[in-house]
């Protein structure tokens, strides 16, 4: 219901700074999450199915915190992402000084205008390529996300696509993944009518 309501809501920074540290308290979930992954060290994958710098995380700014407490604790992060937020000067700052983050950016087309339009909300290709370029002239370690895969717009640009990227990110992207785009059957009205509007402007039914 909150879903279908757009109701967002917020991790809990102090519950987050408690699992990364250990501090936990005596409840399932923390004492899970600590017992079974963080003790072990096993690495976060932060975004795929979210955004860490999307809209909400630029209204919100609790990704930020989380962020901080990742680079203080110096854990292993894997961050996926195709928001811009990231370009804000305290974004930036703690992200170039931190020595434990990977970065995957979502990117499965190079036309601006097209992507506009099926990509809604999304930053444009020719920022999420000026993303890679910061984040590799920072130092840090960038993959390439060519997802999701969509028939008709992913298919027609890959070799700009590979030049771009490699040009964005000189040369030194270290690997690519790639899987077709996923429709949820419990596709609500709202979404329904975004499939349709892909549907248009892709010249066939999704």
């Amino acid at each position: 219901q909150e879903f279908k309501a757009r109701v967002v809501k917020a991790v809990s920074v102090d519950q987050f700074r408690r699992i990364l540290t250990g501090d936990i308290h005596p409840n399932t979930y923390e004492q899970e999450m600590w017992n079974g992954f963080i003790r072990h060290r096993i690495p976060i994958h932060w975004g795929g199915l979210g955004d860490p710098f999307d809209a909400y995380e630029r209204k919100f700014g609790v990704g930020l915190q989380c962020l901080d407490i990742i680079r203080e604790v110096g854990y292993p992060t894997f961050i996926c992402f195709k928001g811009d937020t990231l370009f804000l000067p305290e974004y930036r700052e703690v992200i170039e000084s931190s020595d434990n983050l990977v970065f995957q950016v979502s990117l499965n087309n190079v036309n601006d205008h097209l992507s506009a339009r099926i990509e809604k909300g999304a930053p444009v290709p020719s920022v999420r390529l000026k993303a890679m370029r910061m984040l590799v002239d920072m130092g840090k370690t960038v993959y390439w996300r060519m997802r999701p895969f969509v028939i008709g717009m992913t298919d027609v640009d890959m070799e700009q696509q590979f030049e771009a990227v490699a040009e964005a990110t000189r040369g030194k992207c270290v690997a690519m993944s790639t899987e077709f785009m996923a429709l949820t059957t419990l596709a609500e009205p709202a979404l329904q009518a975004l499939y349709d509007d892909m549907s248009k402007h892709l010249g066939y039914d999704v």
